[in-house]
């Protein structure tokens, strides 16, 4: 009977922790207004690979997920430029904010909305 809970317990965990590794999200911009604006984006989170519209997301660093934020910085490519951006969800309320670091030293600020799947 011991063995059999052991193995029970050893399974729960197991499957926890790898559910914790698989996330999914659709985000949305939105305008000044807080309007959602634009098209819908899917990101999935799996074996700490992040993956936008299907296509791995490329240089990302300094991952970190908890049971309600989810944050990553970025390397995007943008009409030849080369920029960092920072990405934070808040998986609890949904809200989302996007920072593009430019290279001439400005940065642009989105707000959206996300719903986790």
């Amino acid at each position: 009977m011991k063995k059999l809970l052991s193995i029970i317990v050893l399974g729960l965990l197991l499957s926890g922790s790898a559910y914790a590794n698989k996330i999914s999200y659709i985000c949305q911009f939105e305008n000044k207004n807080g309007k959602l604006i634009g098209s819908k984006r899917l990101y999935e989170i799996k074996n700490n690979k992040i993956f936008e519209d299907t296509y791995e997301v490329e240089d990302v660093r300094d991952l970190e997920i908890s049971k309600d934020i989810v944050s990553f910085k970025f390397n995007s490519k943008i009409q030849g430029y080369t920029d960092t951006s920072y990405h934070k969800v808040n998986l609890i309320t949904g809200n989302f904010y996007e920072i593009d670091y430019l290279d001439n030293g400005g940065a642009d600020t989105s707000f959206g909305k996300c719903k986790r799947f």
